[in-house]
């Protein structure tokens, strides 16, 4: 429900703006009042008020979450700890906008084979329409970092586009809008940058000012909106030049657009016309409801000062869950809530969530006994209690049981998977050392799940030199050993007394467990080269473990092996990415992966077959 003054309210507003405008004589039935309105003058714009503060939740509370509150974590200086910069994937390093040479709009990218992309005949042998069929199946919400990774990568690459015939749409509208659906906004907006003929599609530029509202840019979206508004005159850019000039102190202006927009308010939306009300004064303006918003909805409620509804995490949107996470007007639970969502979709990186997490106060009886006080309150403020505990302990050995700790709790209560990826700043703070080889199995599986293969192996490397002394170090070592055999090349280390070391710890889990975890991870094997003997198959036949997942579908099965059979790079990581579906890798069937593993090496992608199977391996609880 939308509370305001109503039309009262706009009236008086209205019969200002007639009286700065008689001299023009505009009809306000007019078709072209907004296209009127939207000649500017030159005007600085600015935020509406100031920022709201971030309030802490509980009094009472010390340490260093309380002294390090996120006053406004939607600044985008380079200095800001949540500034929303994100890096390319395999690069290590912000992307830099980078334009071919070429006249095809559809052939830019931000990255080349040095930044990561997949070069420049990236699609070499694969018809045109079929890329344009195929793209908008991508999935927008991706619960797996090497899906995530993979589909960026594909996207933002700089390569010569597809021959054929388009089918209309065209490869650089559909590239971005797969990216703003995967709420990679900087990334959208750096690709329409260096496109040709962005301003004339209304698509493209309507998905640019979106993507500028969405990482808080009022100034960039609002001069993109005044040079466009006499081109494009949908509901969209009028609601968008009525914001502008409101931020602008055109508030007469920006109110005659709203009475006229009126007339389509089913169209428009109740919220709109309360945050035009906001914007102007109002101070009994509210927007009580906003679970499918936009970007512009964002920014004029944080413009407005009004406070984010509860509803709007169930957009599910990862830029809506980024932005929902980094708003000051938005409340801490609401705020925890959308960020560890935004995480685990790869919307928002630890480090992010860590600086809100720091935002929490607590009572001094919480922080006395945090794991009990968490365990009541369970949920984000119970998992920030946890990190925040852990980050302050001063001795590796007290971190690491903090860390262990915390996931053993997880596993009980639920959100494990959240803790783990949370918490890898703190575990990359630990480096291997004697005294807690107790603590490899742990940091090593914490470490590999990030992707962090060094930091991961010189853990598995201390466990082995401990393992003929250390009776948790030689357990740490045998667990461990099919992890690092699915990302080791080298074939001299495949040793068959180990894999039955390592199947014979295996089966102290139950029959249905171990048959899953075998049939996992002896596919994945197989899929890289490494053969397992007919015999350990064998020991498999006649029981049937729990699956999960369903099977790839046989057209996409046989399309995949086709593509990667004739070395079209795209076309195989474009079908991949669509057999491995919008499902978790932990939930994927063992054929599926394997389908996709096989199809990867083909192509030469060895790197990604390998983080494919080191994902899969882990989600299955190896």
């Amino acid at each position: 429900m939308i509370g305001s003054l109503g039309k009262t309210y706009r009236r008086v507003v209205v019969v200002c703006g007639w009286t700065l405008l008689s001299a023009g004589m505009v009809s306000a039935s007019s078709p072209i009042l907004a296209a009127e309105i939207g000649t500017w003058r030159s005007v600085q714009i600015a935020q509406v008020g100031p920022p709201v503060k971030l309030a802490p939740i509980a009094p009472g509370s010390s340490g260093p979450y309380a002294s390090d509150p996120i006053s406004d974590p939607n600044s985008t200086s380079e200095s800001d700890p949540i500034s929303g910069d994100q890096e390319r994937p395999g690069t290590g390093t912000r992307v830099e906008v980078d334009s071919l040479s070429a006249v095809d709009s559809d052939s830019v990218g931000l990255l080349d084979e040095s930044q990561g992309g997949f070069g420049v005949n990236l699609w070499e042998g694969t018809d045109r329409a079929l890329v344009e069929r195929l793209l908008p199946g991508l999935p927008p919400v991706v619960r797996s970092r090497f899906e995530r990774d993979l589909m960026v990568r594909l996207l933002l690459s700089r390569a010569t586009a597809p021959k054929g015939k388009s089918n209309g749409k065209g490869l650089l509208a559909l590239r971005i809008e797969r990216l703003s659906a995967l709420g990679d906004m900087k990334s959208a907006v750096g690709l329409l940058r260096v496109s040709l003929g962005g301003v004339e599609n209304e698509q493209l530029a309507r998905a640019e000012i979106e993507g500028l509202f969405f990482q808080n840019d009022n100034s960039g979206a609002c001069a993109k909106v005044r040079g466009l508004i006499g081109r494009h005159k949908g509901l969209y850019w009028q609601q968008a030049n009525a914001f502008c000039l409101a931020l602008a102190g055109e508030h007469a202006k920006s109110a005659m657009i709203a009475d006229v927009l009126r007339e389509r308010e089913t169209d428009v939306g109740p919220e709109f016309f309360a945050l035009v009300d906001a914007l102007a004064g109002d101070k009994g303006a509210r927007v009580e409801s906003l679970n499918k918003p936009n970007g512009l909805h964002i920014s004029m409620m944080r413009a407005a000062n009004l406070k984010l509804p509860a509803d709007i995490v169930q957009s599910h949107r990862p830029a809506v869950l980024r932005a929902v996470a980094l708003s000051p007007n938005a409340a801490l639970e609401i705020r925890l809530d959308a960020a560890e969502r935004a995480m685990m979709i790869g919307a928002l990186s630890p480090r992010e969530l860590g600086e809100l997490y720091r935002a929490v106060r607590f009572a001094p009886k919480q922080l006395d006994n945090p794991v009990a006080a968490a365990a009541k309150i369970w949920g984000p403020m119970g998992r920030a209690l946890l990190l925040r505990d852990a980050e302050s302990r001063r001795q590796p050995t007290a971190t690491a049981e903090a860390l262990r700790q915390i996931w053993e709790l997880g596993r009980e209560k639920g959100g494990r998977d959240i803790l783990l990826r949370a918490s890898l700043p703190v575990l990359r703070s630990i480096d291997p050392a004697p005294e807690l080889v107790w603590f490899a199995k742990d940091a090593a599986s914490g470490l590999f799940l990030a992707g962090e293969i060094e930091r991961a192996m010189a853990w598995y490397a201390l466990a082995e030199q401990q393992s003929d002394a250390n009776v948790e170090a030689k357990a740490a070592t045998i667990a461990l050993w099919p992890l690092v055999m699915l990302v080791d090349h080298d074939t001299d280390k495949w040793d068959m007394e180990r894999l039955n070391a390592w199947w014979d710890l295996l089966k102290s889990n139950s029959v249905d467990v171990a048959k899953s975890r075998a049939l996992m991870m002896f596919s994945l094997f197989e899929s890289l080269g490494r053969s397992i003997s007919p015999e350990m198959w064998a020991s498999l036949v006649g029981v049937t473990p729990v699956v999960n997942g369903d099977t790839p579908d046989a057209a996409m099965r046989f399309a995949l092996r086709h593509a990667s059979e004739s070395k079209r790079v795209g076309e195989t990581v474009l079908m991949s990415l669509l057999t491995l579906g919008d499902k978790s890798i932990a939930d994927a069937n063992p054929l599926t992966i394997t389908t996709v593993i096989t199809a990867l090496r083909r192509v030469g992608l060895e790197a990604e077959a390998r983080a494919l199977a080191l994902e899969a391996a882990i989600g299955a609880g190896l």
